[in-house]
């Protein structure tokens, strides 16, 4: 049982990242090669999610609209929720997250999902 279970909003990877960030604990040094193989990798992570959510319901994405405007998740606790709800497995991926609340915000026809209200 994770010590931070009560709390949805946020993604056990989340509360990793934050420990890593005030730690130290776990950081790996970068350099231009490694990011460049970064980029690339989430540039093909971020296809493969568009085309994943391409058939999401108006349905879905009010769900989504409401646990990331209204309830506050954050992009992890949203691909992890979502995973759990539509049977995913994405698990908490955050660049899953935000193409979940990519196609909500173009469905619900409201503002890009990295302005307000979502981001």
């Amino acid at each position: 049982m994770s010590e931070h279970e009560d709390d949805p909003a946020m993604a056990e990877a989340d509360w990793a990242v934050i420990h890593s960030a005030s730690t130290g604990e776990g950081l790996i040094p970068l350099t231009s090669e490694v990011l460049d193989d970064l980029v690339g990798a989430a540039k093909a992570t971020v296809a493969h999610f568009e085309n994943q959510f391409s058939d999401m319901t108006r349905e879905q994405a009010e769900f989504v609209y409401k646990i990331r405007c209204e309830d506050g998740y954050s992009w992890r606790a949203v691909a992890q929720t979502c995973a759990l709800e539509w049977g995913g497995d994405w698990g908490s991926n955050q660049l899953a997250g935000m193409e979940i609340c990519d196609r909500a915000a173009q469905i619900l026809g409201g503002p890009h999902y990295m302005e307000e209200p979502w981001n």
